[in-house]
């Protein structure tokens, strides 16, 4: 689903201006573009209402540490797999679990099997040889 700049302007709007900070214990933490290869932001969602809780412009680590700050009660950090959020979140709440996305989980296990295999088995596997007569025969069909 794409998002057009003016949609994501009209999600801004609906955050509300007051909000009660320590009722906030599960948050998603990702990052997005108003344009592709532009700069990022980081929007926080709440996982219990589904609804936008803030949205800054910057992906810096010091930001998000200062800002995940302002909630005092994170319980829950669901995250994508980048360091700035996760470095971010274990100074800010070190007590909080840390939550990785399902796209980071499943890359992270293909890479670690892909790594053991190269590792494991030789690269190149020599077949044993089959009968000299089968393979003799085999060339004049």
């Amino acid at each position: 689903m794409k998002a057009c700049k003016s949609s994501i302007c009209a999600l801004r709007k609906k955050i509300p201006d007051t909000m009660d900070k320590s009722q906030v214990e599960k948050i998603c933490v990702d990052d997005f573009a108003l344009k592709k290869r532009y700069f990022h932001d980081s929007i926080m969602v709440n996982l219990e209402t589904h609804k936008i809780v803030d949205i800054i412009p910057s992906r810096d680590a010091h930001n998000v540490k200062q800002w995940l700050d302002t909630f005092p009660n994170i319980k829950v950090i669901f995250r994508d797999g980048d360091l700035t959020y996760a470095s971010a979140a274990t100074v800010a709440h070190s007590s909080a679990i840390q939550i990785s996305d399902r796209f980071r989980l499943l890359k992270n296990l293909a890479e670690a099997v892909g790594r053991y295999i190269i590792r494991t088995f030789p690269s190149r596997v020599e077949m044993p040889s089959v009968h000299g007569d089968y393979t003799r025969n085999a060339g004049s069909l």
